[in-house]
């Protein structure tokens, strides 16, 4: 688990990070992990918040994958709604249309925030999941793939 840890806030400080990074020296691996970068907004208690679920693909277990939770004000400068970021874990299947994840820890986490799970759906092979977030006061999400 701690590799995988590991690996994924590796891949998340790459991901987040600006370009202009020193180039890391990596381990090999026979198939490493790879980010897929959902964008879109859920709705809950704070009003529409905007979302981005960056999943971490891991090859030998297409059924138990990690993702962080990143979500922001929709609008810049509101104090309402802070910035947060947590991990959850699940199941994230393009080819079914499932989405299901389970908050993990936080990373960064704002003053009376709480982590929530989610369910979804999508029924074009994974460019767009739709669905639920599992909290009261909360309602629904929409995320769609970023390209690479």
């Amino acid at each position: 688990h701690l590799f995988r840890l590991a690996a994924l806030l590796l891949t998340l400080a790459l991901t987040l990070a600006p370009a202009a990074i020193i180039p890391v020296a990596r381990a090999q691996s026979p198939m490493p992990p790879a980010v897929r970068n959902y964008v879109g907004s859920y709705v809950c208690a704070q009003g529409l918040t905007a979302l981005d679920l960056k999943i971490l693909t891991q090859p030998n277990h297409p059924n138990h994958q990690q993702a962080a939770f990143i979500f922001w004000p929709p609008h810049q400068g509101s104090a309402a709604h802070p910035q947060g970021v947590y991990l959850m874990h699940g199941t994230i299947n393009p080819v079914l249309g499932i989405l299901r994840l389970t908050p993990s820890y936080w990373i960064k986490r704002p003053a009376f925030y709480t982590m929530v799970p989610m369910t979804g759906i999508s029924n074009d092979g994974g460019a767009i999941f739709t669905g639920t977030i599992h909290f009261p006061g909360c309602t629904r999400f929409s995320l769609r793939l970023q390209s690479p």
